[in-house]
């Protein structure tokens, strides 16, 4: 009995001695991070103003995307006025060989309001008229700067043809003009004329030398 009594002493003089454990704290995860908010999409009034305006003017424009042309050359001479490339449906067929129409697109803001035009560069007909005497006046009292000019707007149709590309000639004695190539092909020739150092006639020649486009300020 008296070893059962010293048992049960020895247990509790043990638990006495023993030291406080210091208590366990489980850390607290951190709140997540709230979700960022979503930008409101930035309207380009410019395009929706230039779809509006093809809609009402080409009965074959089917909501084709608009794409930018950006290039150096133009953005010189046209600092306010951007140019865009898309196609006509059901475009154009020719024997058994079908593709859309390419069309180009200028659009500027002026005096509250919008300028815009266009040009179906695969018609012979009058329509480049309005969208080529924008470059009428133009700056041209130079080599260089007839040599841009044609090169600008060879820049543009290159862009709206399948595989185009264009440089500058200067095989013309008097004034300057650009090639414009589709794929390896030859496709058209812009050719640049000035008077009083402004650029006073623009004519566009086909491959096979017969007249696509002009204009002219006289």
């Amino acid at each position: 009995m008296w070893m059962v009594g010293a048992l049960a002493i020895a247990v509790a003089w043990c638990l006495h001695a023993q030291p406080d454990q210091p208590s366990v704290v489980s850390p607290i995860p951190p709140a997540p991070a709230p979700a960022p908010l979503s930008a409101a999409p930035v309207v380009d009034a410019s395009r929706v103003a230039v779809m509006k305006y093809l809609r009402e003017r080409y009965d074959s424009y089917a909501n084709a995307p608009l794409v930018e042309i950006n290039d150096s050359t133009l953005r010189h001479f046209f600092p306010d006025t951007r140019f865009f490339a898309t196609k006509l449906e059901p475009g154009v067929t020719s024997g058994l060989i079908y593709w859309r129409e390419n069309l180009l697109v200028s659009f500027r803001r002026a005096h509250c309001r919008d300028d815009i035009h266009s040009w179906p560069v695969d018609r012979n007909d009058a329509s480049p008229q309005e969208f080529l005497a924008q470059f009428l006046g133009l700056s041209a009292s130079t080599f260089l700067e007839r040599c841009e000019v044609a090169l600008g707007l060879g820049q543009l149709l290159a862009a709206v043809t399948e595989g185009g590309g264009a440089r500058t000639s200067t095989r013309c004695f008097k004034d300057t003009h650009a090639e414009i190539r589709r794929g390896r092909e030859p496709w058209r020739d812009v050719f640049v004329f000035s008077a009083n150092g402004r650029v006073s006639r623009i004519a566009i020649y086909q491959k096979d030398h017969s007249l696509a486009a002009k204009v002219s300020s006289d």
